[in-house]
């Protein structure tokens, strides 16, 4: 075996212990073979430590990457993609554990590391998350310190207390830079592989699609209401996106309005006239209702697509953002981080009604030929007997009430006309499900209906007064157009569950898991302490967004406002110089105070106390010399003092060794103060 260079054994144990706590919170979102990887890699360096292999040459270890980076497009179809490029990043953390040929190579291993434990705060920015990253940095500076002091101590906890101690020492100046720094905002943003969002739903809505968030309990976003008081469930609609196209299965947004780009250049350039419109509707509506408004926050979580949620009707403060007709706030870019914005919406507000175009009407009547024939008989036979829109909407309602059940049990639809399997045979269903059928019914009739995709309810956080919003309460719901009204609102769900609705989705199943356990709901229970333990911990995430996470350029120029009475570069540069002659100051004193002289063991007071007796005589001893050649050169000089200086020094020398706190050492010390006082210089 050839001679390579070893880690020392308590460096190895704490690089391993590093990368164990790196990966672990990556698995979630990475390809599970990469742990088979890391196995591998461990146990050929384990193998290299006891001199069994050598560590892989050239021939091996090029192919071993060239394989491993195909292994890496196979698994995700793609490399420029957030998942892959994190992938790719862990991979190199991995295989370079297997070419650890100097002092050098295990650092840039572990400065590599501190890179790969930062990139699982790009999937979540949780306070645990966070408080996980540092705790993972503190076992990577373990590794750091068990490197660099292999013979000083063979205990593991060492290292782990020097770095816990370089960390606390840290944080102080890490506070100082998070309020200081320049906040800059993301350059770029990088797509998931997967491209879906993560608010639970795209573009589309198919059967069985909303149904499948029921036991997704992670958080879409939370609202701060500016009163601290959340309005009714009832009228807790979660505005998103409308969808208009149906090929008889599935709902998508209208073709025209399909790239989210395209149409937000669209409606930028018409823009200014349709705020002006707005403007002058809500002018009148103040003057004739008193205003009333709901004024909240909202903050979403990253969705990776580019609508905002809003109550209608709605003003959002923030900018880059459109508004269209159908109550859509559109960005120009997906939300790919955490987005805070001020809203305030105006429930009973209604736009003057107008007429609908052509294309409008006959994109929001269209069905597929040939799709749910018997729906359209029903409906068609209704509209024979004389009914008006206003009548069919209510005898649709009236059915859906009096014959269908609101549950989670698997209701596959036949392909062929789903609609038509819905309302005469399944009769049970989700919302999409109702919200599906009512539509189609609606155009069957030839009025003009929409699905809307959005979040109805919430769970109110009653310690900190905030509302979350949740995938689960995700819901989908129906619009219809009416001459004198314009469109307007209408839930088939509230028709056949009234109570999902002015309860909400969790308070709902709380009580249909109690009343039955056929109805699908019972296994979405949470027991009543986790339910409370998810709260409490929402409550802490939200204060760590709120009071860190927000910590953005506004922020920041207000907090300079507050603190140094104005946001000027001279006050910035003053508080950074002030603030680093505090940190130093600090520092200079804790260096004094370790550096400071100690005060000697009480068993060599004696002798000291002799020094200083002999010194004012003018006998100073040489710093190499011992005291019995200090006391022997002494009664050189002087032989009448020789027998007290012997009897000292021999005293002295025995106190030295005797064992603390005994009577003897007592009594030597009584001895060693009467043959001081009676030595005449």
């Amino acid at each position: 075996m050839s001679l390579v260079y070893q880690i020392p054994r308590k460096a190895l144990w704490w690089l391993l212990i590093a990368q164990a706590a790196v990966i672990l919170p990556l698995l979630q979102h990475l390809p599970s073979w990469l742990i088979l990887v890391w196995t591998v890699c461990v146990a050929w360096r384990v193998q290299i430590v006891r001199g069994v292999y050598d560590a892989p040459k050239a021939m091996v270890k090029v192919p071993l990457a060239l394989s491993m980076v195909v292994a890496l497009i196979m698994s995700f179809g793609k490399l420029f993609a957030l998942e892959p490029l994190v992938a790719l990043l862990l991979l190199t953390f991995l295989l370079k554990l297997l070419e650890l040929q100097s002092q050098r190579d295990v650092l840039l291993l572990l400065l590599l590391g501190f890179f790969v434990g930062s990139t699982q705060l790009l999937f979540s920015t949780s306070i645990l998350a966070f408080l996980y990253a540092v705790f993972s940095f503190t076992l990577l500076l373990s590794a750091f310190m068990a490197l660099h002091t292999a013979t000083e101590s063979k205990s593991l906890w060492q290292s782990l207390k020097k770095s816990s101690l370089i960390i606390l020492q840290a944080v102080p100046l890490a506070v100082l830079m998070f309020f200081i720094m320049p906040r800059i905002g993301s350059l770029w943003t990088v797509p998931l592989s997967s491209g879906a969002g993560k608010t639970g739903f795209s573009d589309s809505m198919a059967p069985g699609n909303i149904s499948q968030l029921n036991k997704d309990y992670s958080p879409a976003f939370r609202v701060d209401f500016a009163d601290k008081k959340s309005p009714p469930q009832r009228e807790l609609y979660w505005r998103g996106i409308s969808l208009s196209a149906f090929d008889g299965r599935r709902w998508e947004i209208s073709p025209q309005d399909r790239d989210p780009r395209h149409r937000y250049r669209r409606l930028r350039q018409q823009q200014q006239r349709f705020t002006q419109q707005w403007q002058e509707d809500f002018t009148n509506y103040r003057q004739q209702q008193g205003v009333p408004y709901v004024d909240y926050e909202l903050m979403m979580e990253p969705s990776f697509q580019p609508w905002l949620f809003s109550m209608a009707t709605a003003q959002v403060a923030l900018k880059d953002v459109v508004s269209t007709n159908d109550y859509l706030f559109l960005r120009d870019s997906p939300v790919a981080q955490r987005l805070l914005y001020r809203v305030r919406s105006y429930p009973q507000f209604l736009r003057e009604p107008e007429d609908l175009s052509r294309g409008q009407n006959f994109v929001n009547t269209q069905l597929p030929r040939g799709f749910n024939p018997r729906t359209r008989e029903l409906v068609e036979s209704w509209r024979q007997e004389g009914s008006s829109d206003r009548q069919i909407i209510a005898r649709a309602l009236r059915w859906f009430q009096g014959e269908f059940t609101y549950s989670l049990q698997d209701t596959s639809l036949a392909a062929e006309n789903p609609v038509d399997d819905f309302l005469f045979n399944r009769q049970r269903g989700y919302c999409e499900h109702f919200s599906s059928a009512f539509v189609v019914m609606m155009r069957a009739a030839d009025i003009p209906a929409r699905v809307v995709l959005g979040y109805q309810g919430g769970q109110w956080n009653d310690d900190e007064k905030y509302l979350l919003v949740t995938q689960a309460d995700a819901h989908a719901w129906a619009e219809v157009w009416l001459p004198d009204t314009g469109w307007q609102r209408v839930d088939p769900t509230n028709a056949v569950a009234p109570e999902r609705i002015e309860l909400g989705f969790r308070e709902y199943i709380e009580q249909a898991s109690a009343a039955s356990e056929t109805n699908g709901f019972a296994e979405l229970r949470q027991a009543p302490w986790l339910a409370q333990m998810q709260m409490r911990l929402d409550a802490l995430n939200y204060s760590w967004q709120s009071w860190v996470l927000s910590y953005d350029q506004e922020q920041q120029l207000i907090f300079f406002q507050k603190v140094l009475g104005g946001d000027e570069h001279w006050r910035i540069v003053a508080a950074l110089m002030a603030s680093a002659t505090l940190v130093l100051a600090i520092l200079g004193l804790w260096l004094w105070w370790r550096a400071r002289p100690l005060p000697p063991p009480p068993e060599l007071l004696p002798w000291l106390q002799l020094e200083q007796k002999l010194q004012r005589a003018g006998w100073q001893r040489n710093p190499a010399e011992t005291a019995q050649q200090f006391a022997e050169r002494i009664a050189a000089e002087k032989p009448e003092l020789a027998g007290i200086l012997k009897r000292y020094t021999q005293l002295a020398y025995k106190l030295l060794y005797l064992p603390a706190n005994t009577e003897q050492q007592d009594a030597i010390v009584q001895q060693l103060r009467r043959l001081r006082n009676s030595l005449r210089l």
